[in-house]
């Protein structure tokens, strides 16, 4: 067998993948292949551990952050929700406050009447009271006869067309639909101190937890003056 190589001997050297010289026989010219060239690089099984390495890290690394972030909401969520009940009992103790000043007017009516006027008042000075907004009766209402603690109140999740869905009360007060509202871990008790015949402070305490979290606690201190004095 004989070979003869191409004339322009750089022929070879031209292709991307594959080169070759001829070689001849009898029967004619057969190509007869020279060498291969490959056209891309593969993994090795390092190269791969440590890809799969960097992009498990990268993965765990989002997860991590978006978790935290949501956490992060959930807290931030929380936090607005106690503040906004210790504002509530502020702002309907003084509604309260404001009724009795009125009726004063026409009648003896202590400024404190259904607050903290007497001891059969449920947030009479010393004890622990709460209150809910919702209930049809007894809005303001002692807390294991003023010795506390108060239940945990509870968000009406029932119907979103009822007029106070997504708001707070307490299961025990009425109306009875109360009963099928959902449980929360936020607690609110309240506490009024009279300072004088025309002043009381109101000290508001919300406190809740989350899973493991540890308790966490929003404390609110309200002046209350009898303006009518």
């Amino acid at each position: 067998m004989k070979f003869n190589f191409s004339k322009n001997i750089n022929s070879f050297r031209k292709g991307p993948t594959q080169h070759h010289f001829s070689c001849k026989e009898k029967e004619g010219v057969y190509p007869a292949p020279f060498f291969y060239k490959k056209s891309g690089a593969g993994f090795t099984l390092l190269e791969t551990l440590v890809a799969i390495t960097i992009l498990t890290f990268a993965i765990v690394a989002t997860f991590t952050a978006a978790q935290s972030g949501l956490s992060s909401a959930i807290e931030s969520r929380n936090q607005v929700v106690g503040y906004y009940l210790a504002q509530e009992a502020v702002e309907y103790i003084r509604n309260v406050r404001d009724s009795d000043s009125l009726l004063n007017m026409t009648s003896s009516t202590s400024w404190l009447a259904g607050i903290a006027a007497t001891n059969a008042d449920p947030c009479y000075s010393g004890k622990i009271c709460t209150v809910d907004v919702t209930a049809s009766s007894g809005q303001l209402s002692s807390c294991n006869g003023g010795a506390g603690p108060c239940a945990n109140v509870a968000q009406d999740q029932t119907v979103s067309s009822s007029p106070t869905y997504g708001m707070y009360g307490l299961t025990s007060s009425q109306p009875s639909a109360h009963s099928s509202w959902t449980p929360t871990s936020f607690n609110r008790q309240i506490q009024i101190t009279v300072i004088g015949a025309n002043e009381a402070e109101i000290a508001v305490t919300v406190t809740w937890s989350k899973g493991s979290q540890p308790l966490q606690t929003y404390k609110l201190r309200e002046s209350l003056f009898n303006w009518q004095s």
